[in-house]
């Protein structure tokens, strides 16, 4: 199953008929005054609960730090019905982006504040924070999260001012620390720096490398070899590959107030990572901008 999360709502590919449907809707705010959710970003699968987990971002009452949205609800799904429930609140967390789950534990970027939340999904409770640095403002610009083989690879974009990097933690060190806060530093951390790349997003593991996209401008770059797979003219972000290939979201280029419109709509393309040519495109109608990709098998 592929899906695809957008600042309108979650969609559902159908990769038969080439087709999407939205499946989740973005929660809109009743009156005026009230905003609602600002769309979805990360997602996540809770293997032990079988739950779809949707960061959205929310305003519930903390305050603005730098950051438009200032919390996040976090959405538990049923792939099969795709019936829904807000199933925790977390305050203080700034323009949340992607969320990794593993075991009963979420990891929840904090892009406004340089950090990872790592919440007990059945306590709902903040088991430990991952701090990036010492200050508490949009230094790294963290929006990506990622576990795989007991590594932690989180995505530091640096806002565009410098080349981006890639953070990589022990899952098995930090899942042991017995703080509550956890600082990175040189002493526990290894930082990759990719040269001459900008404004990234996802940190996807593939074969022996890494792979991300370089948003801004239309790029799927593979870390290992140091070079571009994919190259466009539009935004891209969120990627995910299953059997068929390996799936790409796409956006129009669109200023942040003009993201949730009904009339833009966005897109997936599947690539064939052997040789990184395009199989096909499918539209997500309606959709805003492409936040994120999952496979759930």
């Amino acid at each position: 199953m592929v899906l695809v999360t957008t600042s309108n709502g979650l969609y559902k590919i159908d990769v038969e008929k080439n087709s999407s449907t939205r499946v989740f809707n973005r929660k809109k705010g009743l009156w005026v005054f009230k905003r609602g959710g600002m769309g979805y970003f990360g997602v996540a699968f809770w293997k032990n609960q079988n739950k779809i987990l949707l960061a959205s971002r929310e305003r519930l009452g903390t305050p603005k730090a730098g950051k438009p949205s200032t919390d996040t609800i976090i959405y538990a799904i049923d792939p099969k019905t795709f019936e829904g429930e807000a199933l925790l609140e977390i305050h203080d967390v700034h323009d949340v982006h992607q969320v990794a789950c593993e075991g009963d534990s979420l990891y929840v970027t904090d892009t406004g504040k340089n950090r990872i939340f790592v919440m007990d999904l059945k306590s709902k409770t903040t088991e430990k924070t991952i701090l990036f640095g010492d200050e508490r403002g949009d230094v790294n610009h963290i929006n990506a999260v990622t576990i795989h083989k007991n590594k932690i690879y989180v995505g530091l974009n640096n806002r565009g001012t410098e080349p981006a990097q890639i953070a990589t933690l022990s899952l098995s060190e930090i899942q042991s620390m017995d703080k509550k806060e956890i600082l990175v530093s040189p002493e526990n951390a290894e930082v990759q720096t990719l040269a001459d790349l900008t404004h990234t997003h996802d940190v996807l593991p593939f074969k022996e490398s890494l792979i991300v996209c370089a948003s801004h401008d239309g790029k799927v770059y593979d870390v290992q070899q140091g070079k571009t797979v994919i190259e466009g003219d539009e935004w891209v972000r969120g990627i995910a590959e299953n059997p068929e290939g390996f799936w790409v979201g796409v956006s129009t280029y669109a200023e942040r107030s003009k993201r949730h419109r009904e009339d833009i709509d966005g897109k997936v393309r599947l690539y064939n990572p052997e040789n990184w040519q395009l199989l096909k495109t499918v539209d997500l109608v309606g959709a805003g901008q492409v936040n994120d990709v999952l496979i759930v098998s």
